[in-house]
């Protein structure tokens, strides 16, 4: 059985039926190092994209967003819709700018608790755009009057309010780089790398003197 991200349509019905053991009858064998050589492919073509002089300069460009945010005297907050960054970020503290915020559950409460408010910003690595599949986060973040960097496989035609930047990520859906014979038709996704990348990247330039 194989997941469907959840922004496929029928996801959450697929997912709640999967069941891992082989199909009867047997689909075709997967060749031995096909998925893992698609998969590698799909993430070089992310990292050839990522490492573009023009995108490197968008990325200078939020770091430089951030860095302005810190030295007027606010708070950087960093968060990712993402499950594997999210979880990632929590312990992700020594040494970082950023203070890690988990917006699974009362995304203002735990910003007031932390101190957060206007004039603070927030990197955000959405997935889909600039909010999750399953919760809305735009507005929270305008009310609380946070500075937003979003970074996202989507970005707006039109600046959201209280949108300081917008750096555009190149995955595109389905999240997924090795193609497979059979439902939903491939595996392995790639958006965790892709966010990865721009979080360590954006940390470092950052967290630079300058």
């Amino acid at each position: 059985g194989t997941y469907f991200t959840v922004l496929q349509p029928g996801a959450t019905q697929h997912n709640a039926m999967v069941k891992f053991r082989m199909p009867t009858p047997p689909t075709t064998v997967v060749a031995a190092g096909t998925l893992g050589a698609a998969y590698l492919d799909a993430v070089d073509s992310l990292l050839a994209k990522a490492g573009a002089a023009a995108h490197q300069k968008q990325v200078s460009h939020a770091a430089d967003s951030l860095r302005a945010r810190r030295r007027e005297g606010g708070t950087l907050f960093v968060a990712s819709c993402g499950h594997y960054l999210q979880e990632s970020m929590q312990g992700d503290t020594l040494g970082s700018p950023f203070r890690p915020l988990d917006w699974r559950w009362d995304v203002a409460g735990k910003l007031r608790a932390r101190g957060g408010g206007a004039g603070d910003g927030m990197l955000w690595f959405g997935y889909g755009g600039y909010d999750c599949p399953n919760i809305e986060v735009a507005s929270t973040f305008n009310a609380a009057g946070l500075r937003v960097v979003v970074v996202a496989d989507r970005p707006a035609t039109e600046m959201a309010p209280g949108v300081a930047f917008q750096l555009p990520l190149s995955w595109r859906m389905p999240d997924a780089g090795a193609p497979v014979p059979f439902p939903p038709g491939a595996v392995a996704p790639t958006a965790s790398v892709d966010m990865a990348i721009h979080y360590l990247w954006l940390k470092r330039r950052v967290g630079e003197p300058k």
